[in-house]
């Protein structure tokens, strides 16, 4: 039980800074399309 929970912490953790990423991506794409 505790080894699935530490999987499921770490894979939210992972999707957030996955979505960070992707963010911070697009912003930079942005300016350099300007």
């Amino acid at each position: 039980m505790c080894e699935l929970r530490e999987k499921r912490f770490f894979l939210s953790l992972y999707s957030v800074l996955f979505y960070i990423g992707v963010q911070l991506m697009k912003t930079e794409y942005q300016k350099g399309m300007k």
